[in-house]
């Protein structure tokens, strides 16, 4: 049933005049507190119920009215003796859910009747921070006149400065600079980041360029070595980047370890790699020792990030702005392969990555890159028309003697070919790419373990007679060529030869009429 505003007081002063539990008249208090109802407020402070009862949440009645925006009930609750610092279950006081909510008018008669303006959330979040997270510069200011502290501190080190760069509330940050005279510009938080590197972080420009003229520094790095442009260029943001890049030193980047090249590749950012490059920035840069064996890889280049990434814009841009492919412990064309990457695979053989690279932890006796194409003859293909040594392949220490058994593992090391071929998860496919390896090596002879892998594959016949007789010699003079460019590292130069279109296209192994 719904009572009017008129007669729900004289309901209530009914209920307190009766011998009712305490526990009613508490949930009477709390209730109209909630509900802002001034006249059912008064009767009950007028009927003397306790005013600083509390809720499950541990909320009192000047609590919710705070909540509410309610003065008016707040000035009877005070007038009545409620207490201004009583905090909820999370320690958050009347003081702090009003600078939430954003009622100045209720902050205002708060700060008139001397509340603790430093009272701090159970995280040490204080009314400052609040006011600087929400924006609200009024009331920022506020509470600044009434004494508090610019330089206080939550359980992560994070003064009202920081705050306001990391939520992007210029006017707070203007306001709080003004009154700090910049001397809190550069505090750092309990993991060693700035204010500047927060606003750099969340994209947060007007901030960034404030940070910056009034002494924020780009070169203070954060506990884990990191600078501000670093953390722009992971994340892609790009007009915060072009004002960092000016104010970053070398010697800073040297101290990090690490460059933002490494940063923009990491979080797949082309644009900002684009713009780093254009402003000078070494595609072959490394990253320090330190950095460098935090990875299980000890991966030190950009490319090799890209790679690992899957990321084809970012490898085609490092690549055709001279990245090396080949300067890795690893080499990166094995991760592309790892990947089944066949456009990055592509390109970093277009651009010189070594086709013969061994796998550094499980070294086998024919190139890695041939191991780790197995099981795509696509990319088996690409490796091999890229100079892969597919003579090795043939190479068997007994020939058509008796292989011993070998415990075979998931490692590669000191393996033969046949060996790899044979293992059952690369029996099936062991006819189609015996074949196409044969069409990259001269005269060679097929051990006893290799002819039991293919023997009962389609590819059989084939493979008999292309092993059982001598290569032509058109196909042999092709192997000549290949190795003679392979050697000084040309190769991938044969189309800048003066020669025929069908001259070329049978050195690149590209014409299947020419398939011998």
């Amino acid at each position: 049933m719904y009572l009017s505003a008129e007669v729900m007081p004289k309901v209530v002063h009914l209920i307190c005049c009766h011998d009712e539990g305490p526990h009613d008249k508490w949930q009477l208090v709390l209730e109209a507190g909630a509900g802002c109802r001034y006249g059912c407020m008064r009767a009950l402070v007028e009927a003397g119920v306790e005013v600083n009862v509390r809720n499950y949440e541990g909320e009192t009645p000047l609590y919710l009215a705070a909540e509410k925006g309610h003065v008016d009930c707040m000035v009877l609750l005070l007038e009545a003796g409620a207490d201004l610092e009583i905090p909820n279950n999370e320690e958050a006081t009347p003081l702090l859910k009003a600078v939430e909510v954003g009622s100045r008018e209720v902050v205002q008669l708060l700060l008139d009747r001397d509340v603790n303006v430093n009272s701090k959330f159970c995280n040490g979040w204080a009314p400052l921070h609040e006011a600087a997270s929400q924006g609200q510069a009024d009331i920022v200011q506020l509470l600044v006149d009434h004494g508090a502290q610019l330089d206080i501190r939550d359980e992560y080190g994070r003064t009202a400065v920081f705050v306001a760069a990391q939520y992007g509330k210029l006017e707070c940050l203007r306001k709080l600079l003004d009154e700090s005279g910049d001397d809190l510009v550069n505090t750092r938080t309990e993991d060693g980041a700035s204010p500047l590197y927060l606003a750099a972080q969340e994209d947060h420009l007007d901030c960034v360029q404030l940070l910056l003229q009034r002494g924020g520094d780009a070169n203070m790095p954060t506990d884990a070595a990191a600078l501000p442009i670093h953390i722009a260029a992971e994340k892609g943001n790009y007009s915060v980047l072009e004002h960092l890049i000016p104010v970053t030193t070398q010697e800073a980047l040297d101290r990090c370890g690490m460059s933002p090249i490494h940063s923009a590749v990491e979080g797949d950012q082309p644009e900002c790699l684009q713009l780093l490059i254009n402003h000078g920035f070494d595609v072959n840069c490394q990253l320090s020792w330190t950095y460098s064996k935090s990875f299980e890889d000890r991966r030190q280049t950009p490319v090799y990030f890209a790679v690992d990434n899957n990321s084809e814009e970012c490898v085609r841009i490092l690549l055709e702005a001279g990245a090396n492919p080949n300067l890795d412990e690893i080499n990166c064309l094995l991760m592309a392969l790892r990947h089944k990457n066949f456009n990055i695979t592509k390109m970093l053989i277009e651009h010189g990555a070594d086709c013969n690279s061994n796998f550094v932890i499980n070294t086998g006796l024919f190139p890695s890159t041939i191991a780790f194409a197995y099981e795509d003859e696509r990319l088996l293909k690409l490796v091999l028309d890229g100079g892969a040594q597919a003579d090795t392949c043939f190479l068997c220490s007994i020939g058509n003697g008796r292989h011993p058994v070998k415990w075979m593992t998931a490692t590669i090391n000191d393996t033969q070919f046949c060996e790899y071929a044979s293992l059952h998860s690369n029996r099936q496919r062991a006819g189609t790419m015996v074949r196409l390896l044969l069409d990259y090596v001269g005269n060679v002879q097929l051990c006893s373990v290799l002819k039991d892998c293919v023997q009962d594959k389609p590819e059989w016949a084939d493979i008999q007679k292309i092993s059982g007789n001598p290569r032509p010699l058109v196909h042999l003079c092709r192997l000549a060529i290949r190795h003679t460019l392979a050697q000084g590292g040309h190769l991938s130069e044969v189309l800048k030869l003066p020669l025929p279109q069908v001259m070329t296209r049978f050195l690149l192994h590209k014409d299947t009429a020419y398939r011998l």
